[in-house]
């Protein structure tokens, strides 16, 4: 009871504070509003390129989109009508300053290393609301409603990206005079209705020495035989991390923790939630026969609840990483159990913790070798 009663209250405050906050918060770029696609300048985030980054055609991108309509959830014909998002341009300006605060003082991407080579650009097409449009063809709609089971509890009000967002992008940046290749894309909305944030992984060919970078993953490392299959960070993606974020009720954790679901890849180490145990619904974890297809980086099983956990989680690049035994599916009855935080005192990023939050350990090392990857890519 308690911890709902600080989720709504922290909501809410997130919801006025924003609302009152976008009249006077100064964004921390520059920002020419007559652009449709704007390529930011950050003040202080680049650094010095060698030749060798100067050559780089595509450096690791995230796009932040204004999402132009949406579904009216309170309407029997579910029409579609203008994101409130589209008409304010303070509003998309602000959250797209609060992201970048989120990333700029997260503990991975905000390394100058890893700050000062990451690209970030926003589309906003006025143009594309629903009131401009001639016909129902013409109506973009970048996010939907697609209720879940956690837990066996139904979630209704949750926003998820469409794949449509990666050709939108595509579509807006035609033209451009760098070339705009989104590593993960940002719907941002101020959806009234759905207002619980969500992503999409990144989708992943095939991948190996030629267009990757190995690294070695065995989640049992406690035993005698470990697993000889190679595993490869990909420089490029077939198909970009999405996130469908409601900017109203979103703090700055939300994009942080958003944004390590869609950088990351099933193919090549999901980054999963740590609040819940069991998901139906939506899991792309499994295929049509509910097999699993990938693993999951930061989530190990067992075969019972009542079974003990491995105290070592998992090896990452010939290191053990430890369980975090403080984690409350380790008492649960869960079947999920999760690798060891920085400390006891602070939440993982990835679970649902209110206070301090840092990425696992594991987590933290996997994603700074990840992003290193597709920063030193060749072009």
């Amino acid at each position: 009871m308690h911890g709902l009663f600080v989720r709504l209250f922290t909501n809410l405050y997130n919801y006025f504070f924003i609302h009152i906050a976008k009249h006077f918060t100064k964004v921390s770029f520059l920002y020419d509003e007559n652009k449709v696609v704007n390529i930011l300048d950050i003040p202080g985030q680049k650094q010095p390129e060698t030749s060798q980054q100067s050559q780089q055609a595509n450096p690791y991108t995230i796009v932040f989109v204004a999402n132009p309509n949406m579904v009216n959830e309170e309407s029997e014909e579910k029409e579609i009508v203008p994101d409130p998002i589209i008409n304010d341009i303070h509003l998309f300006l602000q959250s797209v300053n609060r992201s970048l605060y989120s990333f700029k003082n997260n503990e991975i991407l905000g390394l100058e290393e890893i700050w000062s080579r990451i690209r970030f650009v926003t589309v906003f097409r006025r143009e594309d609301a629903v009131a401009e449009a001639p016909d129902e063809s013409e109506k973009v709609v970048l996010t939907e409603s697609y209720p879940i089971s956690i837990d066996d509890v139904v979630i209704e009000n949750i926003l998820m990206p469409k794949h449509e967002m990666a050709q939108y992008v595509e579509d807006s940046v035609q033209g451009e005079s760098e070339k705009i290749r989104a590593d993960v894309i940002f719907t941002l909305s101020a959806n009234p209705f759905l207002i619980r944030s969500s992503a999409f992984f990144s989708e992943v060919d095939s991948v190996d020495s030629s267009n990757g970078k190995v690294f070695s993953f065995d989640q049992s490392p406690h035993l005698a035989t470990k697993s000889s299959k190679k595993r490869y960070h990909e420089h490029y993606a077939k198909a970009p991390g999405l996130v469908a974020l409601n900017v109203l009720y979103a703090s700055l954790k939300t994009y942080i923790h958003e944004f390590a679901h869609a950088m990351s890849s099933p193919a090549c180490g999901a980054i999963v939630d740590e609040y819940f145990d069991q998901i139906k619904g939506f899991n792309v974890l499994e295929d049509n026969n509910g097999q699993k297809r990938y693993f999951c980086l930061n989530r190990n099983e067992r075969a019972n609840p009542s079974d003990p956990v491995n105290l070592d989680f998992a090896e990452y690049n010939n290191k053990t990483y430890r369980t975090d035994l403080d984690h409350p599916s380790v008492k649960e009855r869960w079947i999920g159990y999760f690798p060891e935080r920085p400390d006891r005192y602070t939440g993982c990023t990835m679970d649902a913790t209110i206070n301090r939050y840092r990425f696992d350990k594991i987590i933290s090392a996997f994603m700074f070798d990840r992003l290193k990857t597709k920063i030193d890519r060749p072009a």
